[in-house]
């Protein structure tokens, strides 16, 4: 949270203030652009894998993005021989 990223396709800077990871794998971050001027620009969700960190950290910037979540196999909670 705070770190400072920018977005390439939007061509927007701003610090991250939020983060879901939903059930399919799928992690978003909640993004506060800076303010230009006297304009105010509304924060907007995007796909963390599309931001790119900007600012450093003695030297090494700052990992934004974290290990993706290991698949699920199908087949229910329990394996078949388990039941008595």
């Amino acid at each position: 949270m705070g770190q400072l990223v920018y977005d390439p396709l939007q061509d927007i800077e701003g610090a991250v203030v939020g983060r879901a990871t939903y059930f399919n794998g799928c992690a978003r971050i909640y993004v506060q652009p800076k303010m230009i001027g006297n304009k105010e620009i509304k924060a907007f969700w995007v796909d963390e894998k599309q931001v790119e960190p900007k600012n450093t950290f003695f030297g090494k910037k700052k990992i934004v993005k974290e290990p993706d979540p290991p698949q699920r196999t199908s087949g229910g909670p329990a394996p078949a021989n388990s039941r008595r």
